[in-house]
């Protein structure tokens, strides 16, 4: 499994430093032993001077690069470490990379120390939540669309991954948070069948499929984002050819579905006398 693992910064020392260190400053000592013997660290950095325009998730889709290069590696996983200053480049994939801010870097008497700190607690609990999704259901939760699962439980769980990923305490409030959206998980109240969903405020059931025959679209007006989105959730890999079996009404009977859903760039799409709707984790659908 290789985890891209991003400095985002404008400190041109501390960049030097992760870029010539690199691996021995990521400190795999706070993760799970069995999650992080499957780990290889691909350490990079990102500067806005440097990147000369390229968007973070375009960097990311190249593999942690600039430019496209042959033989780019594949990326499992995506975290990172940002200057405050410049957290508005994760902006549109916050949800996909597992991400800390830390002020912005001035002075720093030892480079080396903070780094090794900081990735320190971030990998370690980058660990924690990959332990957690290799139960399938908690996978489905952590697989859940953004934009169309309307639920708080969820956008509290994001909310602990982008605001407690920097805090030793971060498992004390990630497995509540899970365990929170598990509590929407069931059957439709008068179904005759067993199948499972998730149930949102809007009265909107969301079963994840077993099909493997399709992916969200790219192309087009997708742009490098909605790529990300449906590739990485919290900087774990998303099954990229499973989508949710969206459906309303809590009985057998076939209701139909006439309403407006926003896709993976934000467009509203109009769903007229549909059954079901097949939605993936970037929003996507169709």
């Amino acid at each position: 499994m290789q985890v891209l693992v991003v400095l985002i910064a404008q400190h041109s020392r501390a960049l030097k430093v992760f870029q010539q260190q690199g691996v021995p400053l990521l400190d795999k000592g706070r993760m799970p032993h069995a999650i992080a013997d499957r780990i290889t660290f691909l350490p990079r950095t990102f500067s806005p001077q440097h990147a000369k325009g390229l968007s973070f998730e375009k960097y990311i889709a190249l593999g942690g690069a600039y430019e496209e290069v042959p033989d780019a590696p594949k990326v499992d996983g995506v975290v990172a470490l940002c200057e405050e200053s410049l957290s508005y480049l994760l902006e549109d994939v916050r949800n996909a990379v597992f991400a800390a801010q830390v002020p912005t870097i001035t002075y720093v008497e030892n480079v080396q120390s903070f780094l090794t700190g900081n990735f320190s607690i971030l990998l370690g609990n980058y660990g924690v939540l990959l332990e957690l999704v290799q139960d399938a259901t908690r996978y489905q939760v952590a697989s859940l669309p953004f934009r169309n699962f309307d639920a708080p439980e969820l956008r509290s769980l994001a909310h602990v991954c982008s605001t407690k990923s920097l805090e030793k305490t971060f498992q004390n409030d990630i497995i509540p948070s899970f365990n929170s959206i598990l509590k929407l998980r069931g059957p439709k109240r008068r179904s005759n069948y067993p199948d499972i969903y998730f149930q949102d405020t809007r009265g909107r059931y969301f079963r994840y499929g077993h099909e493997h025959h399709s992916r969200y679209e790219t192309g087009g007006l997708h742009n490098s984002a909605c790529l990300i989105n449906g590739s990485f959730r919290f900087g774990c890999e998303l099954d990229q050819q499973r989508h949710f079996n969206v459906t309303i009404g809590d009985s057998d009977a076939q209701k139909h579905i006439n309403s407006q859903f926003p896709n993976c760039h934000d467009e509203l799409v109009y769903i007229k006398d549909r059954t079901h709707i097949n939605m993936f984790s970037n929003d996507f659908h169709k």
